[in-house]
């Protein structure tokens, strides 16, 4: 059998093709993110429900009323204000979804 002969030429060729070739595929598609809850998929407890609207927000209008936000309710004096409350991440996208909700 008679083989073509491979230059040393030939296969760094072959190499270099195969090496950057691969990476320009790579390059050129994306990987898709793996898929998400969306916001509308996550329900607010009622205990959150209730503490917002007996505890929460009637404190934040205080605070606001007393000068500490600022002159006027609005979703940035809020989260300024939760900020500096004792409340986890979970709970903060709660409060600020019912807040949103709300106004």
């Amino acid at each position: 059998m008679n083989r073509p002969k491979t230059t040393p030429t030939g296969i760094l060729a072959a190499a270099c093709l195969a090496l950057f070739g691969g990476a320009i595929v790579q390059a050129e598609m994306p990987a898709v993110p793996p898929p998400s809850i969306g916001t509308e998929e996550l329900t607010i407890p009622k205990a959150m429900i209730r503490a917002y609207l007996s505890q929460v927000h009637p404190s934040y209008l205080r605070w606001l009323a007393n000068g500490d936000g600022g002159a006027e309710d609005s979703l940035a004096a809020f989260e300024l204000y939760l900020s500096m409350q004792p409340v986890n991440r979970f709970e903060t996208w709660c409060y600020t979804q019912l807040y949103i909700r709300s106004h």
